[in-house]
């Protein structure tokens, strides 16, 4: 995906995610705040978690790399610096926030009641699917940090965290793509 039709797509997820929060404000009287998970996390589930998850990337980093999708072409001469900042940031801040207010936060918060064990594998399901720019193993990988950040929600009450989680493993990803 482009970096303009990426950053698009971001924004667009940010958008309908902050519009469904208003209308649940509405409809239900929920804040949208409290919609989306925007709340503080619990603090010993989020250091437990924030561990957890370094141990995932790091056990996800070597399936990757067996699996021979572990090699990245180098972004270092091949975008201007302009256009490497905006690709940085879409996929650092923009990409995840956008996908975690609509997956852990929209989704998430409509599925929990029913079942959270149902809205953590629908969310974990949808963002596999949503990057399908990536090969099957790709996405299978894609899916393991959905269920992880699906749990990391359930647990920790906060969508705040798996935004943190979810910006610290694209930042992993673009370090790679600048060495």
């Amino acid at each position: 995906m482009g970096t303009l039709a990426q950053i698009l797509s971001s924004l667009w997820l940010i958008t309908c995610s902050l519009i469904a929060a208003q209308v649940a404000n509405r409809k239900r009287r929920i804040p949208r705040k409290e919609f989306l998970g925007l709340g503080l996390p619990r603090l010993i589930p989020s250091l437990i978690l924030m561990t957890g998850f370094i141990a995932l990337a790091c056990a996800l980093e070597v399936a990757y790399r067996h699996a021979g999708l572990g090699v990245t072409a180098s972004w270092v001469g091949k975008y201007s610096w302009g256009a490497l900042a905006i690709r940085i940031i879409g996929i650092v801040v923009l990409a995840p926030l956008g996908e975690e207010l609509l997956f852990r936060g929209v989704i998430f918060q409509l599925l929990a009641p029913k079942s959270t064990a149902l809205a953590v594998l629908i969310t974990a399901a949808f963002f596999a699917g949503f990057h399908i720019q990536y090969s099957w193993i790709g996405m299978a990988l894609v899916f393991i940090d959905g269920l992880y950040f699906g749990l990391a929600r359930a647990w920790s009450g906060s969508t705040l965290l798996t935004i943190i989680m979810h910006c610290a493993g694209n930042a992993f990803a673009v370090y790679q793509r600048l060495h």
